[in-house]
């Protein structure tokens, strides 16, 4: 004759506990407690106990590649799963390694605006603000950025990066294509980078690839004209920039570095009519 044997399991597998030969209810309903407890505490269904593990690897995983806007958005959907059990503790000890994240970005915010990078202080800040939209830190984090904001080389940083925002699409759209080897269209499209946001730390990576391409000469042949007319189109621009500031002096000196430089171009065209050739 068997013994009788009862054996509490999580969902996941792991054993609890186990009785042998149980002598009355209170054994029984003492197994299922201690069940009950590392499931996480009365209340907690199977179900939600395995989501609750699932989301925990993902916060621990998203924590650890400092991944702060996918780890905010984990550990807010298990605050509402596991408020009230040991699980929690968990949770509130992964959401203070977040916020110590947070905190470690307005540090460096301000390292960068010291050493006179302004514009990657500011772009950290607008990703930090995003990432803890829902965290107490938010606050701390748009005042750090509001007072950097409003200082002179601040204001300068802000246009700089609004420019840099409307140019992103080009600048991925010009990673795509080296990546396929459509060098033109490449070329192409780091060339309106450096059109929208020119002088800007996203223009500079651009015109490092275009000098590195140009300097390829198995390339040469299929980009030296497209380079041609973009450079000619961008000494053209930047002599607009330099009228509608009123320093016709200056434009004047653009434009006919353009006509010297690239005579052929239809940039050139346009700036010997300003210049009244």
């Amino acid at each position: 004759m068997r013994t009788p044997t009862h054996i509490v399991v999580l969902p996941d597998g792991t054993e609890v506990d186990r009785l042998i030969d149980v002598h009355g209810t209170d054994s029984y309903l003492g197994l299922i407690a201690q069940g009950q407890k590392k499931l996480g505490g009365r209340g907690m269904s199977a179900a939600h106990y395995v989501k609750s593990q699932r989301l925990l690897r993902d916060a621990r995983l998203a924590v650890q590649k400092q991944e702060v806007l996918a780890s905010v958005t984990v550990l807010d959907e298990l605050d509402k799963l596991v408020r009230g059990t040991p699980l929690a503790k968990e949770v509130k000890e992964l959401r203070a390694k977040v916020d110590a994240i947070g905190h470690l970005a307005l540090a460096r915010s301000r390292e960068l605006a010291a050493a006179g990078k302004p514009v990657e202080a500011l772009r950290l800040l607008d990703d930090s603000i995003v990432a803890f939209e829902s965290s107490p830190l938010r606050r701390d984090l748009k005042r750090a950025r509001a007072k950097l904001a409003s200082s002179k080389e601040g204001r300068v940083a802000a246009r700089i990066l609004k420019s840099e925002n409307r140019a992103r699409p080009s600048y991925d759209k010009a990673v795509v294509f080296e990546r396929e080897k459509d060098y033109v269209n490449a070329v192409r499209a780091y060339y309106r980078v450096l059109g929208v946001a020119p002088g800007s730390p996203m223009a500079d990576r651009a015109r490092v690839r275009v000098d590195e391409l140009r300097a390829d000469k198995d390339l040469a042949a299929i980009l030296g004209d497209v380079i041609t007319d973009r450079e000619a189109d961008l000494l053209f621009k930047k002599g607009q920039r330099l009228r509608r500031q009123k320093k016709k002096a200056d434009a004047q000196r653009v434009f006919a570095e353009l006509v010297e430089k690239y005579p052929g171009s239809a940039s050139a065209a346009k700036a010997k009519k300003l210049l009244g050739k």
